[in-house]
């Protein structure tokens, strides 16, 4: 479901680049070269679409999970990860649109996933410009409504891991790190969450070492710790994680070009569901997440908020 897109810009030079191929079309002598000007202009028209259009618009999500483990109400968590501000395509003001969108879907909970800055260099290497948009995107989750809690991914860390973790605290949100908390809902639900996986620091089952037994959700930046989380009904029923941008360009017939996943395409987007050796089952959903990472292009995975509602059979 489309929320909104944002490509004005983007649309004025689609429609100039049709207008010069036609033009060039009907001005070419040979059908070969006909055709090679219908080529170059397709080509030029998805470029532009990879380039200018796909990554500013946001689509919707919504996916259903149930469980005989959870014993809470159903909840409804909206999923925001990968905003890698300033890269193109995202800047404060656009994230305040997002967060806007996320407010009108009146979730539960709101989870951060990381990865809230473009590239890994590390602070005190940025420009004080620089600096100071990454600082205003992440102010820009002060406006979330209700319980918000979040996870570190590696660009964080590479950049000032505990410099993000003071901002998005002062945002409002609950930073978690192999910890876990419980949020109120119906008789309490954990919300457990993993250190970055990237730095070697990801240990999702010691977060569980005093923490209650309540239906659990868990939180990571990269998909590649999920076998770390416990199965449930100690571990979270469904582990929701972003990094992948379900690849980022996703060709029709191919697929994605390329998953950062130490498991290739095992978890590089979606729904997941497996089956440990005791017959448990243990689900990831792993989102396309918002922004973009090395290009900043998209192409076929779209930017998207995910709301997963968690809920008991029947």
């Amino acid at each position: 479901m489309p929320l909104w897109t944002d490509f004005a810009p983007a649309a004025i030079a689609l429609i100039g680049l049709i207008a010069v191929s036609a033009i060039a079309a009907g001005k070419a002598r040979t059908r070969r070269a006909k055709v090679a000007v219908a080529v170059a202009a397709l080509g030029g028209c998805l470029a532009l679409y990879a380039a200018l259009i796909e990554p500013r618009t946001l689509t919707l999500k919504r996916v259903t999970v149930e469980s005989a483990h959870w014993t809470a109400p159903p909840i409804m968590i909206a999923v925001l990860s990968d905003t890698h501000t300033p890269a193109p395509h995202m800047d404060a003001a656009r994230l305040r649109r997002i967060v806007a969108a996320t407010n009108a879907l009146a979730p539960d909970l709101v989870v951060l996933l990381g990865d809230y800055v473009s590239g890994s260099t590390p602070a005190s290497d940025r420009s004080a410009r620089e600096n100071a948009r990454i600082a205003e995107g992440l102010a820009a989750f002060a406006g979330l409504n209700g319980p918000v809690a979040a996870v570190l991914g590696e660009n964080d860390c590479y950049t000032d891991c505990a410099g993000f973790r003071t901002a998005l605290e002062a945002a409002g949100a609950v930073v978690l790190w192999n910890e876990a908390v419980r949020i109120d809902h119906g008789a309490g639900v954990l919300v457990i969450g993993a250190g970055d996986d990237d730095t070697g620091d990801s240990d999702p089952a010691a977060a569980l070492v005093d923490a209650p037994l309540l239906p659990a959700i868990g939180l990571t930046h990269s998909p590649d710790n999920f076998p770390d989380f416990p199965a449930p009904p100690r571990g979270p029923v469904i582990v929701l994680a972003g990094q992948t941008h379900c690849g980022q360009v996703r060709l029709p017939l191919i697929g994605a070009l390329t998953v950062p996943s130490i498991y290739g395409l095992r978890y590089a987007c979606g729904l997941v569901e497996e089956v440990d050796a005791d017959g448990a089952v243990r689900r990831l959903y792993v989102g396309a997440g918002l922004g973009t990472s090395v290009l900043p292009v998209r192409f076929g995975a779209p930017p998207e908020i995910v709301l997963v509602t968690v809920r008991a059979p029947g």
